[in-house]
This record gives structure tokens, C-alpha cells and sequence, in this order.
């Protein structure tokens, strides 16, 4: 039996049932190799961004439907690299603060490699602020408190604010006091 014999005639093609699925609705097919080509600098890249930022969120491109991705990569914006992850349900996109992409790879993988670990969580919320825990902590639990717990809780809150000062990071209370298990 020869090649020319054993490939399907253009009628056989045309007569499977064959369904298709789309991130991007009658235009992006889900596994599957996409070109998009044009001249230089009418937008190529940006429009690829947006799509993929679509696709992230789960939001309609325009007017076509798209699915939810999770979607990862590192792009340039302006003259610097940027990287985008989503993870668990977290989306993250940040600047990896380099204009070389060498070092951007390297950077996102190290960054990943913390997300996939669950270190990355932890550093962020050990960057932020005493304060707006604290605020966080009023908003969800303290106002909706009787009169005597919440002065309590604020005695507590004004308490911690003289030891570490408003603007301590949780880093900076962690290491104060020591890990808390």
C-alpha cells in the first residue's frame, strides 16, 4: 500500500465529525498551533496580550466568547518585562524589573517555582502593613462586635501600634516577637 493511498480524499474530510473546542470563540481552536502574522509594529503582540487577558479572566473578547485559561508567561511592556500567572484561583502580574529577557526567564521561573512552593503568598502578605491588617481585621470582625469587645480589640490595636509603629510590615512584627505556629 503507497502513502497517496492511505490519505483521506477531500469528501472523507469533509463528512467527519469533528468538533471543535475554542478559547476564543470560531477563531483560537484549543490545542492547537496558531499563526497570526503581519508587518511589524500594527499590533500583533498587543492584541495577543489582550486576548490572553480575556482568556484569564474568563471575560468576552469584543464580542467573542472566550474560555477561562490559566494562563502564564512573562511580555514586555514599555521596555521592561512583565510576567503574568495565574494560580489557584490568584492572578498575578507583575513587573519583573529588568529589560533583559535572560534575566526576566530566570526571575519568573524562580518566582513560579516560590508560587508552586506557597513561599510566594507568604512573602506578600508579610509585606504588607501593620495598619491595614489591622483596618482589614476592624472591617471583618470588630464592627460587628458589642461596645465592650470593640474597645478591647482597639486597646489591643493601639497597643501593638506603640510597640511596632503603624507602618511596621508583618515581616517586621514576625521577627520581633518570632514565628507564631
Amino acid at each position: 500500500m503507497d502513502l497517496l493511498s492511505s490519505l483521506l480524499k477531500w469528501n472523507d474530510i469533509l463528512s467527519l465529525d469533528v468538533k471543535t473546542e475554542y478559547l476564543l470563540e470560531k477563531t483560537l481552536p484549543k490545542n492547537s498551533i496558531t499563526l497570526l502574522f503581519g508587518r511589524g509594529g500594527i499590533g500583533k503582540t498587543s492584541l495577543c496580550m489582550q486576548i490572553a487577558k480575556a482568556m484569564a479572566g474568563g471575560l468576552p473578547f469584543d464580542a467573542l466568547c472566550t474560555r477561562r485559561i490559566d494562563f502564564m508567561g512573562i511580555y514586555k511592556k514599555g521596555n521592561r518585562y512583565w510576567m503574568i500567572k495565574q494560580y489557584d484561583g490568584k492572578r498575578i502580574e507583575r513587573s519583573l524589573d529588568t529589560k533583559v529577557k535572560r534575566v526576566a526567564e530566570e526571575r519568573y521561573a524562580k518566582i513560579v517555582a516560590e508560587i508552586i512552593d506557597g513561599e510566594y503568598f507568604r512573602k506578600e502578605v508579610l509585606k504588607k502593613p501593620l495598619k491595614n491588617m489591622v483596618a482589614r481585621y476592624e472591617n471583618e470582625y470588630t464592627n460587628h462586635k458589642d461596645y465592650y469587645q470593640k474597645t478591647r480589640d482597639r486597646s489591643i490595636f493601639n497597643r501593638l501600634y506603640e510597640y511596632f509603629g503603624e507602618n511596621a510590615t508583618l515581616k517586621h512584627v514576625e521577627d520581633s516577637v518570632g514565628g507564631y505556629e
